[in-house]
């Protein structure tokens, strides 16, 4: 996910995403770190319409954040 993230999120050549784990998350921690909540929706929509895993949705604890939006099964 984080490579299909790198590429058709960011925009990025394939060939500079790393696929050391400890690389390729940087980008992602600086969303949520430093982006405001344009960048963080924008990437929590790119990688929930990709189908991520059941567990990942379910490792989104959205409320628990105080945040306005939930994530459902049925799309609403």
């Amino acid at each position: 996910m984080l490579k299909t993230v790198h590429i058709f999120h960011n925009h990025l050549p394939a060939d500079e995403f790393s696929n050391r784990f400890k690389d390729a998350v940087v980008p992602v921690k600086l969303v949520f770190e430093k982006g405001n909540y344009l960048d963080i929706y924008g990437w929590l929509q790119f990688v929930l319409r990709k189908k991520p895993s059941a567990e990942f949705s379910k490792q989104l604890d959205l409320e628990a954040a105080l945040l306005p939006f939930r994530i459902s099964r049925d799309g609403r």
